[in-house]
């Protein structure tokens, strides 16, 4: 379930500047272009969701509130460098 958080934001047509309300959802503009959503208010480092191993502890930043977050594991992916031969690829770090 998606709550309005930050009344200011809506999408924007980056070809034209034409807004269009934020809690109507849309993915293109009246003339079939891709939006964007305008800047939000940014986050301070005391509202990153420590508990959170994943890109969802930025959700704060979010112009939405998410209840239950879809997550795929993504980010906080360790990486490590390993010297290979002459080269020092970095590699990702994964238990299995």
């Amino acid at each position: 379930m998606l709550e309005m958080s930050m009344a200011a934001a809506s999408y924007i047509d980056p070809r034209n500047g034409k807004l269009y309300p934020f809690d109507i959802p849309r993915w293109c503009s009246d003339e079939r272009t891709p939006l964007l959503i305008t800047p939000g208010k940014g986050m301070s480092r005391d509202e990153i969701d420590g508990r959170s191993r994943s890109l969802w502890r930025y959700r704060a930043a979010l112009p939405v509130d998410i209840a239950k977050p879809i997550t795929l594991g993504e980010g906080c992916t360790p990486l490590v460098q390993q010297d290979w031969g002459r080269s020092s690829p970095i590699l990702q770090a994964r238990v299995v």
